[in-house]
């Protein structure tokens, strides 16, 4: 809203203007429709121990590049399993919430949460 005047006051074409402010409204709404359509990560899938959803996606990339014949269910089902198994014997430290602190934990942290923090 406060980069609205000089916008105006630079473009002085009504409809560019009307562009300027309408495309990127209509950009989020395609990304934000987007959401719906995209499946979920297989990978993310399996680490919560959604295997049947991450089954089913896994299929639907196979059916999308031409290659579902190729995919067998036994090796599909093992390979699962393996990763099941996998994920079991690695201990997570997985917390939905560690903090603010977080950001700041690590050198390579600290610079992206401050540079994106001041770049938008």
């Amino acid at each position: 809203m406060a980069a609205v005047p000089w916008m105006v006051s630079s473009i002085r074409n009504w409809l560019y203007i009307g562009l300027c402010a309408t495309v990127p409204r209509t950009l989020f709404l395609l990304v934000i429709l987007t959401c719906f359509y995209i499946p979920e990560s297989p990978r993310w899938l399996i680490s919560v121990g959604r295997i049947d959803e991450a089954k089913e996606v896994i299929k639907r990339v196979a059916k999308i590049n031409g290659t579902l014949d190729k995919l067998k269910n036994e090796e599909l089902d093992a390979s699962l399993k393996r990763q099941m198994e996998n994920r079991s014997q690695t201990p997570t430290a997985y917390s939905p919430f560690k903090g603010m602190m977080t950001l700041l934990s690590k050198p390579r942290i600290a610079i992206n949460s401050f540079l994106l923090a001041f770049a938008l």
